[in-house]
Parts: C-alpha cells; structure tokens; sequence
C-alpha cells in the first residue's frame, strides 16, 4: 500500500512537472536603468516635447513583435526640443507598465522622450517621460525649446471641408460641358451633311 502511494505521488509530481514545462505561463517584466540625465534623454531618442494628452486608446495589435497590445495616445504639441514634431502627434506605448508602457492620463501635460521605429513615434516606461507638472529644475536643463510649426496656408486650403466637394463638383461641371459641346458639333455637323 505504501509503495502504491509513492508511486501515485511520484506519477502526480511527473505529470506536474512535464505540464509546467510544456505550457509555462506567459510573462512579462519591465526592467529599466535609471532614466540619466536630460541631456542623455534627448541624445537617446528621436523625438522630445511638451504635449497634453487629448485622447488614449488601444489599437488591438500587438506592439514590439510581442503579444503585448499597444495603446495609441494622441498629443497637442507646446514645445519641442529634438525631432520633427508636428502640432499634434501619435505616440505608441505598450498598454502594460509589466511590458513597460507609459501611461499617459487624458488632459495631463507630459514631456515625453520617444523614438522612431518603422516610420511611428514609440515610447515606454524606460524613456524617462514625466508630468510637466514635476519637471521642476529640469525644464531649465531642458532649456528653450520651439513652438511646433503650424501648417501652411496650402495646407489648411486643401484641409477645407468645402474644397473637397467644391473640386468635384467643379470637374465633374467641366466634363459635362466638354461633352455636351462635342454633342452639340457632332448634331451641327450631322444636319450640314443632310
């Protein structure tokens, strides 16, 4: 009896054992060296500025060829140090401080550190972003930065919600004039024949 009750408990100790090993748990951990000075936050990023969050949302695919979804903030741009950075930009994160993502809270002032991959701006927990309410001392270290350029007068024309329609419009006029002119020499031209 005993031997039966080792040998159950070994079986059962196996079974676990080769359960672990085969479907072991999913994990994800963030683990990061001190943010460094300002100077080596804007050396190591593409991108640096000063923007308040207007909106936050998942995008359902995955972020860093991971299983780890990502979230899509969107920025009203008021400073830039470093980087191309529009009036209002998209920063992508990891939706998980585990996978280290920022967390970014709508209507909050951030300054945020991100980087370029595959033509997007991305960011996480280890790129030293901060609330522009606790930057204190270091905004002097960041110094002067820029005002995001606004887009041109071309630009906001073309953004127009009427030039849109206007323009077809417009040319869809212009093709029914052109064909009703050539059908009205063709008729012209039929009845001089007659």
């Amino acid at each position: 009896m005993i031997v039966l009750h080792r040998g159950l408990t070994l079986l059962t100790a196996c079974l676990l054992l080769v359960g672990l090993l085969a479907f072991p748990p999913k994990a994800a951990a963030c683990s990061c060296i001190g943010p460094g000075t300002v100077q080596e936050r804007k050396d190591g990023h593409h991108a640096v500025f000063d923007g308040t969050v207007i909106a936050s949302k998942s995008t359902g695919k995955s972020l860093f060829q991971s299983d780890v979804p990502a979230i899509k903030t969107s920025f009203r741009v008021h400073e830039v140090w470093k980087g191309l950075v529009t009036p209002e930009l998209t920063v992508l994160t990891a939706e998980s401080s585990a996978s280290c993502g920022s967390h970014f809270q709508t209507g909050e002032r951030y300054i945020v550190h991100a980087y370029e991959r595959n033509g997007k701006l991305e960011t996480s927990l280890c790129s030293g972003n901060l609330l522009y309410s606790e930057a204190g001392a270091e905004l002097i270290d960041y110094g002067s930065g820029s005002v995001p350029p606004e887009p041109s007068g071309a630009e906001n024309s073309l953004r127009s919600p009427i030039a849109g329609p206007f323009a077809w419009l417009s040319g869809l006029l212009i093709i029914i004039g052109a064909l009703a002119f050539i059908g009205y020499r063709r008729s012209k031209t039929f009845k001089s024949k007659i």
